[in-house]
């Protein structure tokens, strides 16, 4: 026997807004469907708050509703993907974050967007407010299990200062990449450790620049099937 999925207040307030940009260009649910290549079911869940669009769901979304991505995500405006200095550590609401390419991590800066709207590959919920230029990652590799197995999600803080023992992605020596490790300080050196001792432990040198610290993670059991 199917059970229904119960509603989640946050998906709901973005289904309130899927439907008013809907009725606005005068499109149901089938047209809807048919036109982003989707079962109409798909947007009944979505509308009723079951379950939420992916990232690149509501990219397609915003361009038939004629409307921006974060007027249905419901930020402010789309400078929630930008880091700004003055922004205070956190909100008084939790909202979604995106998740970024390894690639888009390495390249941020703390001045800068952590990520244009088309880097960014999904959308996800931590469970405490997070800086206007947070992000999560996708867990790749088998360095830092079991703490962090392959596949988890993590939330990134770009605003928190790196102190010792904490867990932090780091781009080395001008690569494009970043990676995760925890940060080991010890007098005037600091180190990169991987939890599985299968790695070696990394010194870290003048051209390393920590792009934030790992706040919360959450682990995925399993992926879930793309509607």
């Amino acid at each position: 026997m199917s059970r229904t999925k119960p509603v989640r207040p946050e998906y709901l307030a973005i289904g309130r807004r899927i439907r008013a940009a809907m009725q606005a260009k005068g499109l149901d649910q089938s047209t809807v469907a048919r036109a982003i290549g989707v079962e109409p079911q798909s947007v009944q869940q979505w509308i009723s708050g079951r379950t939420s669009p992916r990232g690149y769901r509501i990219k397609a979304l915003a361009a038939l509703l004629d409307v921006e991505p974060w007027e249905l995500l419901g930020a402010a405006d789309d400078r929630s993907l930008h880091v700004s200095a003055a922004a205070p550590l956190g909100s008084s609401s939790i909202r979604r974050v995106p998740r970024l390419s390894w690639v888009s991590a390495g390249q941020f800066r703390e001045v800068e967007a952590p990520a244009s709207l088309q880097e960014v590959e999904d959308w996800d919920m931590p469970s405490e407010p997070l800086s206007p230029g947070a992000f999560s990652l996708r867990v790749e590799g088998d360095s830092m299990e079991p703490e962090f197995p392959q596949g988890c999600i993590i939330f990134v803080e770009p605003q928190a200062q790196a102190l010792n023992g904490d867990y932090v992605v780091v781009t080395l020596d001008d690569t494009n990449q970043a990676t995760f490790k925890q940060l080991v300080i010890d007098g005037a050196r600091r180190y990169l450790k991987p939890l599985n001792p299968r790695y070696p432990i990394i010194p870290v040198e003048r051209d390393a620049r920590i792009c934030g610290v790992v706040r919360e993670m959450r682990k995925a059991y399993r992926r879930p099937v793309k509607p």
